[in-house]
């Protein structure tokens, strides 16, 4: 890819096209036609969805702590973890208001979800950044001067292949690209997260029913070594495969 320009490299294999085959047809045997059913499982889907977010940045918070948080019942926990929920919650509870396409709409989204924690929320970070393992950085982000081109370049892709890319597939290629981008100094694998179920819903509504975050966590060790092999491999199939089957299998638990 030239340095400031992202142009995303992957292929959909024959099993990925399988799991989308399976993944809208188990879609279609949703069925909620109750409106306090309806109600109750999306409350349910986004406590589901902002605890396991959260929690696999570290959060401490329980899942019962999540619920009592969103339903403004006090709890007691780290005042900083606390408010996390709150920004995640806001964020989910209210995710019709953004365009997926939007990168003016994403910006704003970072700071909500960042709110009250550092100076540049809403902005794209001005400094070097970097993965780590230990002591040891095993992934250097681009340099900070590139980011928003390397945004920009992202939502042009995302923009000018919506509807030619499948939705599941074209959600997971923006969420590689943006961690690999590493756009913010703090909370781009929360917002990741936060803009593909954006994207799902968007694509179909069933999606507010279903915590795909959840997956994420309980298999977050597979989900950070596909984004690692991607990194290494120069394209995003392993990342769209992992998608796929996290996908596929939390519609089990619906």
């Amino acid at each position: 890819m030239d340095i400031d320009t992202i142009k995303p490299v992957f292929d959909v294999s024959s099993d990925d096209k399988r799991l989308i085959d399976e993944i809208e047809r188990k879609l279609d045997l949703i069925n909620i036609s109750d409106n306090l059913k309806n109600d109750n499982l999306r409350i349910k889907s986004r406590v589901r969805s902002v605890y396991s977010s959260l929690a696999i940045e570290d959060n401490s918070l329980p899942i019962e702590s999540t619920l009592k948080i969103i339903q403004n019942k006090p709890v007691l926990g780290r005042r900083k973890e606390v408010q996390e929920v709150k920004n995640a919650n806001e964020l989910y509870e209210n995710m019709k208001d953004y365009n997926f396409k939007s990168e003016e709409d994403f910006l704003k989204a970072h700071l909500i979800m960042m709110k009250y924690f550092d100076d540049d929320n809403g902005y794209y970070r001005n400094h070097g950044e970097g993965v780590k393992r230990g002591d040891e950085i095993i992934y250097r982000a681009p340099d900070s001067i590139l980011v928003p081109s390397l945004m920009k370049s992202l939502f042009s892709f995302v923009s000018s292949n919506n509807g030619k890319i499948h939705p599941l597939v074209l959600s997971a290629i923006f969420h590689y690209y943006f961690v690999y981008i590493h756009p913010f100094s703090d909370g781009n694998g929360r917002l990741a997260r936060f803009w593909v179920s954006l994207m799902l819903a968007s694509y179909n509504s069933k999606f507010e029913y279903v915590p795909f975050e959840e997956e994420i966590y309980l298999n977050r060790d597979e989900y950070y070594s596909a984004i690692a092999q991607c990194h290494i491999n120069g394209n995003a199939n392993v990342f769209i495969s992992f998608m796929l089957k996290a996908i596929n299998s939390i519609l089990d638990k619906i």
